[in-house]
C-alpha cells in the first residue's frame, strides 16, 4: 500500500513538473524577446531603460524590477508594485513572464533576482531563458555565495547564460571575466565612450555606462527581430535609432541617486549602492553635480544586521583609507561593533529614532551636505521617503 501511495505521489509530481515546463515554454513562444539583466550594480536602472527604449521603439514590452520596491512595468508605460505574501523566490519570475504573455507583450525585460550560482542558473536557464543577457558590472558583493574573488563572481554571471543567448557587457568586463563563455554565445562588447551621453536628457542622475549597455542591448534586439523567430509577426516596421530617443519621460528607480535641498544643506541618498566601490562612484558624481567637498560633508552609513559581510567590507575600507567625511554617523545592527573597531573620533553612533528627529539632528551638524549610504532597506527607505 505504501509503495502504491508513493508511486502515485511521484507520478503526480512528475505530471505537475511536465505541465509547468510546457506552460513556461508556451510563454517563451508568446514572448519571443526576453532580456535578463544581471550583474552587481545598476540592474534596476538598466532594466528600466531597456524597457523604456523598446516601448519607444513601438515594441509592446513589459518589465520587472526586483528588490525591496519590486515593480511590474506595463507596456503602456505605467507600473504596479509586486505584492508578496511570503519571501520572494525565483518562482515569482514564472508569474511575471506569464503576466507579460497574457498582456500581449512581444518583449519582457527582467532584472535577475538570484544571488547564488545555483539559483541564478535555474532562473535564467530554466525559467526565463533569455534571448539577451545584459551584465551590468562585476564588483565585490555577496562574497559568501557568489565567490571570493571578482573572477569567480564574473564567471557566475557569464555562466548563467543559456546557449546561443546574446551577451551584452562592457568590453572590459568581457575581457576580464568572459573566458568561461562558450563560443555558441554571441557577444556585444560595449565601449561607453562610443555611445553619446547627455546627462541633461535624464530627469535624474544616471551613469553613462548603464545607458551605453541599455542602448547596445536595444540595438541587438532590433537586429534580432524577424518573423522567423516566432509565430508572431514583428509589430514594428521601421525602428528609430535608440540613441536618438529622449529619456526625459523615464521614471527613476526608488534607489537611484537622489538629492534634496533642505535646512540649508543638500541631503543625498546613495543608499542603494551598498558596496564601497559603487558608493565611491556615486560620491564622486554627487561632488561634481552638487558642488561640495566630502571633507566638509556629513556621512550617514546604514549597516544592516543581516549583512555582516558588507559591514566588514566597510570596516576594512575605512581602516585602509580613513574616514573621508567631516563626521561619519553609523546606524544599524553593526554600528556599535564597527565604531569600536575604528577608534576614530570622527565616527559617531546615530540613534534609531523617528526619521523627523534624525533629519533635524543631522541638519544641525556643521557641513554643506549630508550623504546617506550603506543599505536602503529600513533606515535608507525612511530617509528617502521623508524628502
Amino acid at each position: 500500500m505504501f509503495a502504491i501511495v508513493t508511486g502515485c505521489c511521484l507520478a503526480a509530481i512528475l505530471i505537475y513538473l511536465i505541465f509547468e515546463k510546457r506552460q513556461v515554454k508556451k510563454c517563451h513562444r508568446i514572448v519571443p524577446i526576453r532580456v535578463c539583466v544581471t550583474g552587481t550594480r545598476g540592474k534596476s536602472s538598466i532594466t528600466r531603460m531597456i524597457t523604456w527604449l523598446l516601448q519607444q521603439e513601438g515594441l509592446p514590452t513589459c518589465g520587472k524590477i526586483t528588490g525591496t520596491n519590486a515593480r511590474f512595468l506595463l507596456s503602456d508605460g505605467t507600473e504596479e508594485p509586486i505584492v508578496r505574501k511570503r519571501p520572494a523566490t525565483i518562482l515569482e519570475q514564472k508569474r511575471m513572464l506569464k503576466r507579460a504573455a497574457e498582456s500581449g507583450a512581444y518583449a519582457f525585460v527582467s532584472e535577475v533576482m538570484s544571488v547564488t550560482p545555483e539559483y541564478q542558473n535555474a532562473e535564467t536557464k530554466r525559467i526565463l531563458s533569455p534571448t539577451h543577457l545584459v551584465i551590468s558590472n562585476v564588483r565585490a558583493d555577496h562574497l559568501s555565495v557568489t565567490g571570493s574573488t571578482l573572477k569567480e563572481i564574473g564567471s557566475v554571471f557569464f555562466r548563467s547564460a543559456p546557449a546561443h543567448t546574446v551577451i551584452v557587457s562592457a568590453r572590459e568586463t568581457f575581457e576580464k571575466y568572459g573566458s568561461c563563455l562558450p563560443s555558441s554565445n554571441p557577444v556585444v562588447p560595449v565601449d561607453t565612450d562610443h555611445i553619446p551621453f547627455d546627462p541633461g536628457d535624464f530627469s535624474y542622475p544616471e551613469f553613462p555606462e548603464n545607458y551605453a549597455l541599455a542602448v547596445s542591448c536595444v540595438e541587438a534586439v532590433l537586429k534580432k527581430l524577424s518573423k522567423s523567430e516566432s509565430g508572431r509577426s514583428v509589430p514594428i516596421a521601421r525602428a528609430p535609432d535608440p540613441k536618438t530617443i529622449s529619456m526625459k519621460g523615464l521614471k527613476s528607480d526608488f534607489g537611484i541617486l537622489r538629492a534634496w535641498k533642505a535646512f540649508g544643506k543638500v541631503f543625498i541618498s546613495g543608499f542603494a549602492a551598498n558596496d564601497p566601490e559603487s558608493t565611491e562612484r556615486i560620491l564622486q558624481i554627487s561632488e561634481q553635480t552638487f558642488r561640495f567637498s566630502r571633507s566638509e560633508t556629513i556621512g550617514v552609513c546604514h549597516l544592516r544586521i543581516d549583512k555582516g559581510e558588507r559591514s566588514l567590507q566597510w570596516l576594512e575600507e575605512w581602516q585602509r583609507k580613513g574616514i573621508p567625511f567631516r563626521k561619519l554617523f553609523l546606524i544599524g545592527g553593526h554600528a556599535v561593533a564597527v565604531k569600536r573597531r575604528l577608534r576614530n573620533p570622527k565616527v559617531i553612533l546615530l540613534r534609531d529614532t523617528a526619521i523627523e528627529q534624525t533629519i533635524k539632528h543631522l541638519s544641525e551638524e556643521t557641513g554643506c551636505a549630508v550623504f546617506g549610504f550603506g543599505n536602503i532597506k529600513g533606515f535608507g527607505t525612511r530617509y528617502v521617503e521623508y524628502f
